[in-house]
């Protein structure tokens, strides 16, 4: 890894954050490229250990099977931005921040479903109406039905707004009793979560409803461990996280995919690491670097996160027809690495159509905010 920069625009703008969503989206990309390409996700479990792959050449590709973690990621970038962002606006109260909240995230988002749902076929389905109105809602995460349906990666985004509603509680209970032991307290609910999935997985049980599982309470420490980074920013400190080291944390998120009980534990050993990579960039104990091939390249990944929550609504349905492109351009059986490299070659598509999202939805969306909220009589700071 060369050295990670952290600048702080007069802004206040963090770049490394552009840069951290542009790892995460890409992250996320190469997971869904392997099952565009493979025809699953990860490797199959056969009991508490993984299966063998029908084509050993998906060991090539096998550090993209660790490519969900950039959904926690994500979330601990959510995390900081909301809370530094409330903080900056505290004044201003609850209802410019949920306005704010409601056009940055929700009409992309809606229209994305919208288009997925009328002209991917979902309409005709059985399950159409509650597909509809599950995901027209945002709580399509609490049915195991819906949650994945559409387009799977719509989960987080139900999970994300639904913590935007929750996180005056978090406030609250970092007022009442500290910040850290808040922190501990969402600590508690998520692991607690986690060890009641390690031992139905440990016995062979059912998986755990996904009213549970992708609740935001279940999640709630992933993401509150970017507001509590946040703090610690805005009162100029370092958080412990400063003095952890994040090799353990990874240890764990990695052995997740090789022992069934503590695949439940990856999503919050992803969070651990992150934060403390953020905690690092925050206090310019690392820096992005800025020249050379490495400059090129981060700057690239910061390029990317500005559009990366366009390139995460649109990409893993349009990559889902890597499939169909396939099986029409060669007429034998389709290896799995030929649909990999066929795969690659929405990167740049994506890029460019979500650059076109970004400017047509996404900031549209932001303004039309904007302007409400001056309507209002509220200012409006961007995040």
């Amino acid at each position: 890894m060369g050295t990670p920069t952290a600048k702080k625009q007069k802004s206040g703008h963090l770049d490394f954050l552009d840069a951290l969503r542009g790892v995460a989206i890409l992250m996320v990309f190469g997971f869904h490229l392997l099952a565009a390409s493979f025809g699953y996700e990860r490797l199959p479990w056969n009991g508490l250990f993984p299966g063998t792959p029908e084509s050993r050449s998906f060991y090539l590709l096998l550090p993209l099977s660790y490519g969900s973690a950039g959904v926690a990621v994500f979330f601990v970038i959510s995390g900081f931005c909301i809370h530094l962002n409330y903080v900056r606006n505290r004044q201003q109260g609850w209802t410019p921040f949920f306005v704010r909240r409601f056009f940055r995230i929700y009409p992309p988002y809606l229209f994305a479903f919208l288009l997925f749902f009328f002209f991917w076929g979902w309409s005709t389905r059985e399950d159409a109406v509650p597909q509809f109105i599950t995901h027209f809602l945002a709580i399509h995460n609490l049915q195991r039905m819906t949650a994945f349906g559409i387009s799977p990666a719509f989960w987080s985004i139900a999970v994300e707004i639904q913590l935007y509603l929750i996180y005056p509680f978090l406030l609250m209970a970092a007022a009442a009793v500290g910040w850290g032991r808040a922190l501990g307290l969402t600590f508690v609910i998520e692991i607690g979560v986690n060890i009641w999935s390690a031992v139905r997985a440990w016995t062979g049980a059912d998986l755990l409803p996904t009213w549970i599982s992708l609740a935001p309470f279940s999640l709630w420490f992933s993401w509150a461990l970017g507001a509590y980074l946040a703090e610690h920013f805005l009162e100029k400190g370092e958080s412990w996280l400063g003095r952890m080291p994040a090799w353990p944390f990874l240890a764990l998120a990695l052995s997740g995919s090789w022992f069934r009980p503590l695949e439940s534990f990856q999503f919050t050993a992803w969070a651990l690491v992150t934060a403390v990579g953020v905690e690092r960039l925050m206090t310019k104990k690392w820096t992005l670097p800025s020249r050379g091939f490495a400059g090129l390249a981060w700057s690239h990944l910061a390029a990317l996160g500005v559009v990366s929550y366009s390139f995460y609504l649109l990409h893993q349905p349009l990559m889902s027809h890597t499939w169909d492109i396939t099986g029409y351009l060669f007429s034998e059986k389709v290896h799995p690495l030929t649909r990999c490299a066929v795969c690659l070659l929405w990167y740049p598509v994506l890029f460019f159509v979500s650059k076109a999202y970004f400017l047509m939805l996404e900031k549209p969306s932001i303004t039309l905010g904007k302007k409400l909220l001056e309507k209002l009589g509220c200012g409006f700071v961007k995040r």
